[in-house]
């Protein structure tokens, strides 16, 4: 069993360990927030200035904020500078997780601007009191009520019923029609807004799900190829993770040029894929046969140069015979052809003894996987 054994020094940063036990975050995540508790207060707490310190890309940095945010481990804040235009982001870090579905009250209280700041007793209603100028200046005898009496325009001139209530009708209640056209407005803003916000959502989600497909296939290749992926390596896998190229395709094509050792490098993949597509392969079964049928053909050739060179009758055909790839090539084409014959037992027979290559079944066309499949769950039944 390996042992790993820690050599400490004495440069060390004293942070909570919440983090590392939980559960929930990755590895990349605690690593990240490690890193940022490490840092003093004073440095740029920014994803440009992570990105200098790091190895990974924007992208890669910014789904591990991304996720530490989720995780209320960072808190974003946008600053506003003195004209109220949004300035910095400000990140907030903490050594434990804390809420952020909601803003506690406190933070800014009803009392900051509170309502006694200019209390009614500032300008009390007694600084002009009703006795300053009383009543009796002009009393209401002054223009006594007989001086126009009622009957000069009496209510019988313009009767109630000359303009009835039934021309504009007000029966209809104005104030509840105004208020039912505004909830329908303020329903129809709901709505638009409620689309623009899903919107917004389905785009941040996709944007998510691409950094992650990014980083899987990024850290993918580099477990296969035992090196970190340059800077224009990763910006090759960038441009597959757009287009959409299939990633199975991308990692027969990585594992088909390994043969290159340290020369290995992402545009000999992108030209693989390129043969590929222009032979017309575009399934991962595809790319298995013609990887597996030029790597025959490749050792046939060398095999004949051995023959040649050492002038021995048959070098060809034992080099051949000891070849791994070479005897699945056997199996697969004499299980096709059996199949066009239409001896299915004997197919069977066949698969039954070439077992042994695990990757057999792979190599196969499906009416053949589907007859293997058929036989073998039918055989399985049988069996009490």
């Amino acid at each position: 069993m390996p042992v790993f054994r820690v050599e400490k020094n004495n440069n060390y940063t004293v942070m909570a360990n919440y983090h590392l036990k939980d559960a929930s975050l990755s590895l990349k995540a605690k690593g990240l927030l490690s890193l940022m508790l490490s840092l003093p207060n004073n440095w740029d707490y920014s994803l440009n200035g992570l990105v200098r310190i790091c190895k990974e890309e924007y992208a890669s940095i910014s789904s591990g904020v991304k996720e530490l945010e989720n995780a209320g481990y960072i808190v974003r804040n946008q600053e506003r500078d003195v004209k109220g235009r949004l300035s910095n982001i400000v990140y907030t870090i903490y050594e434990k997780p804390v809420d952020t579905t909601s803003e506690p009250l406190v933070e800014n209280p009803l009392t900051e601007n509170p309502l006694m700041e200019n209390p009614i007793t500032e300008n009390p209603i007694t600084e002009n009191p009703l006795t300053e100028n009383p009543i009796t200046e002009n009393p209401i005898t002054e223009n006594p009520i007989t001086e126009n009496p009622i009957t000069e325009n009496p209510i019988t001139e313009d009767p109630i019923t000359e303009n009835p209530i039934t021309e504009d009708p007000i029966t209809e209640n104005p104030h509840e029609s105004n208020t039912n056209q505004l909830s329908t407005k303020q329903l129809s803003t709901k709505q638009q807004n409620t689309k623009e916000q899903r919107s917004t959502d389905f785009l941040t989600e996709q944007v998510r799900e691409a950094e992650k497909a990014l980083d899987d296939l990024i850290s993918e290749i580099s477990d296969v190829i035992g090196r970190p992926l340059t800077l224009k390596e990763k910006r090759t896998c960038s441009i597959w993770i757009e287009t959409e190229e299939d990633r199975e395709m991308i990692m027969l094509a990585v594992e088909d040029n390994l043969f290159r050792d340290d020369m290995f490098d992402l545009k000999y993949v992108l030209k693989t894929l390129d043969e590929w597509r222009k032979n017309g392969i575009t399934d991962p079964k595809g790319a298995r046969n013609y990887i597996l049928d030029n790597h025959v053909a490749n050792l046939a050739a060398l095999a004949g140069d051995i023959e040649a060179s050492s002038h021995r009758s048959g070098k060809r055909e034992e080099i051949m015979s000891k070849n791994e790839l070479a005897d699945l090539q056997a199996y697969r084409d004499l299980l096709i052809s059996t199949y066009k014959q239409g001896d299915f037992n004997r197919v069977i027979s066949i698969y039954t003894i070439a077992s042994w290559h695990k990757d057999l079944f792979d190599y196969l066309p499906k009416e053949i996987q589907t007859l293997i499949k058929k036989r073998i769950n039918n055989t399985r039944r049988k069996k009490p």
